[in-house]
This record gives structure tokens, C-alpha cells and sequence, in this order.
């Protein structure tokens, strides 16, 4: 069982965390510029972010972290770094200095993960691309001729259940009512024709390995090291419990966060700036020790970290903070502290 997590006087939970370190700020750390900062309630900010750190931007709700982080800084290294970025409108700033330090920004948001019907956390990680060429070197399939396309969801005249198309279920339509989903009665929500579920790697079929969770398929695809780090990633992000064919419709918003965060690590890309929006929200303190051990790893690989986040565990991890204030609305939009 979990360790007890060490508690007050009064019984609260107490911050701690057991990733202490040094400020990793020194006299050689690069830093992002962004000056002059006018949106909503930020008026005339001079902000400092620090490169190969964890910097937490926090401050009272409205002080104006999100108006900052997503609505400036985001778009501001998107133009200077060339990349698309869908943000409307984009606030004003005059200058944007040391983005040359990166090579690109990813923002992790919330926001629903892009993906049809059939899309899942291992579509998702790239992790079924090596899962089907696995299945596909098997000795039935090479008898049959069978290639990896053969168990691609997208692919009409492979393995999929054509009634379904590869979800796993149907929906009825109620007419007036909303429409009624079930599992396929042609497949049994498995997903897969008869015929590809005979094909096995390892005792299992295709559809058994889409069922295990991502913890469970670490050890299943022992020796497989490439896959093994993009199921270590989901581990790594607290979402071990998720199985590899859960539909990405299915998640909640934390979940499709972390996955995006998930797949960050798998590319494990050096001098990448990501920033993230409140990834704590809903997470039990235990999950936000995985986290941070994540945003460890991170930093390791020679990435930086930009997050707007208030909770304790975090700030006492941070090599820099950034707190936004002293109120909210026009009370806040102000640099306290940073």
C-alpha cells in the first residue's frame, strides 16, 4: 500500500515533495524576454522565464496567469518561432527576446485531444504502429501474408469489424431521443474480425492487448524497448491505469492533459519550451508527485518547463516563480513577485 502522506497538526496534508533539489537558475541560465505585456488586465508587464527550469507562473484567480501564458507568451514564440498557432485575439507586447535559445514550444492544454472514433491512448502515443508490426511478424500472419495495415483501424479492407468500423460499437438511432450506443453484436466490442483475433503474439490477440492497461503492457512487451518508453510515458504521467484502446473521447480533461504531456516524453525533443495550464486540477497529491517527477525528467533531456499552477507540491519544486497579483481583475495584472 501507499505511504501515509505526512500530515499537520490539524490534520491537513502537508507539501512536500521528495524531488528537492538546488534552483537550477544560475549565471548561465538563458531566459525568454517578454516585455511591455497589454491584455485584459495586464498592463505594462516586464516578464523573465527561465530556460531549462521549471518556472511556475501563480497568483489568485484573475490575476491574469492564463491571460499571460496563453494569451501572449504562447502566440509571441509561435510568430517567433514560425509555428501555427490558433489563438484569437493575441495580446500586445513589445518585444520578445531569447526565443532563439529554442526550437520550438508546445503548449499542453486541456483542450479535447484530436482524434476519430477509433483514436486511443495508443493511436495516440504511436504506440500501435509498433504493436502491429509486431502482430504482423507473428508466424500465422506472415503464413496468411498479413502486413501491419492489416490491424490498422483505417484500413476498409484489413481486419477491422465492418460493421463497427474498428469501435467497437454502434449507435441506434431514438428518433426523438438521444441516440442509444452499444457494443457491436457483430465483434463484441472487440473491434477486430474473427479472423484477425486468431492471429496471437505472445497468447494474446490484437484485441486482448488493446484491453491490457498501459502498465500491464510495460511488462507485456518486455524487450521491446521502443515501445516500452512510450507505455513508460504514460506511467511516468500517472495514467498506468489507462488501457491502450480506451477511446480518447472517454477521458477527462486532466487525462487528455497528461497525454499530451505522455507524448511530449516519448519524443523526449531537446530545447523544447512547453507550457501547461493548471495540470494539478483534480489530481490526488500522490499523482502530482508522479507529475513532478515527470516535469524531472523533462528538465533532464534539456527541456523547459513553463506552468501556471497554485498548488503547493508544485511551487515547492519550482526552480522559479512568477506570482501575478495582488487581486483579481483590475485589482490584479500585476508582477509581484519574479
Amino acid at each position: 500500500p501507499p505511504a501515509p502522506l505526512p500530515r499537520g497538526a490539524r490534520g491537513e496534508v502537508v507539501a512536500t515533495s521528495s524531488l528537492k533539489h538546488a534552483s537550477r537558475v544560475s549565471d548561465s541560465t538563458r531566459w525568454i524576454d517578454l516585455r511591455n505585456v497589454r491584455h485584459h488586465n495586464l498592463n505594462g508587464v516586464n516578464a523573465r522565464f527561465p530556460l531549462g527550469c521549471l518556472c511556475v507562473i501563480s497568483g489568485v484567480s484573475g490575476a491574469g496567469k492564463t491571460s499571460l501564458l496563453e494569451g501572449v507568451l504562447w502566440p509571441a514564440l509561435c510568430r517567433a518561432l514560425k509555428q501555427s498557432c490558433s489563438v484569437t485575439p493575441v495580446g500586445q507586447y513589445d518585444e520578445l527576446l531569447g526565443a532563439n535559445a529554442i526550437e520550438q514550444a508546445l503548449l499542453v492544454d486541456d483542450s479535447p485531444l484530436v482524434g476519430g472514433s477509433r483514436s486511443n491512448p495508443a493511436t495516440w502515443l504511436k504506440a500501435f504502429d509498433e504493436i502491429r508490426k509486431l502482430f504482423a511478424e507473428s508466424a500465422e500472419a506472415k503464413n496468411r501474408l498479413l502486413s501491419p495495415a492489416y490491424f490498422s483501424f483505417n484500413n476498409e479492407a484489413g481486419g477491422r469489424c465492418p460493421k463497427c468500423e474498428g469501435t467497437g460499437s454502434v449507435a441506434i438511432d431514438m428518433q426523438f431521443l438521444a441516440d442509444v450506443v452499444m457494443h457491436c453484436p457483430e465483434c463484441n466490442g472487440r473491434r477486430f474480425t474473427r479472423e484477425a483475433l486468431e492471429i496471437t503474439w505472445r497468447n494474446l490477440s490484437i484485441a486482448d492487448v488493446l484491453a491490457l492497461t498501459a502498465s500491464d503492457a510495460f511488462v507485456f512487451f518486455k524487450g521491446h524497448r521502443r515501445l516500452q518508453r512510450r507505455l513508460k510515458s504514460l506511467k511516468d504521467v500517472g495514467l498506468g491505469y489507462l488501457t491502450l484502446g480506451q477511446p480518447l473521447n472517454t477521458l477527462s480533461g486532466g487525462e487528455a492533459q497528461r497525454l499530451k504531456l505522455a507524448a511530449t516524453l516519448a519524443r523526449s525533443q531537446r530545447r523544447t519550451l512547453v507550457l501547461m495550464n493548471e495540470p494539478t486540477t483534480g489530481l490526488h497529491p500522490q499523482d502530482v508527485e508522479h507529475l513532478l517527477k515527470c516535469f524531472h525528467d523533462l528538465l533532464e533531456v534539456g527541456q523547459s518547463l513553463i506552468i501556471v499552477e497554485n498548488d503547493p507540491m508544485v511551487l515547492a519544486a519550482a526552480d522559479f516563480v512568477i506570482e501575478l497579483g495582488p487581486g483579481a481583475g483590475p485589482d490584479g495584472g500585476r508582477l509581484i513577485r519574479g
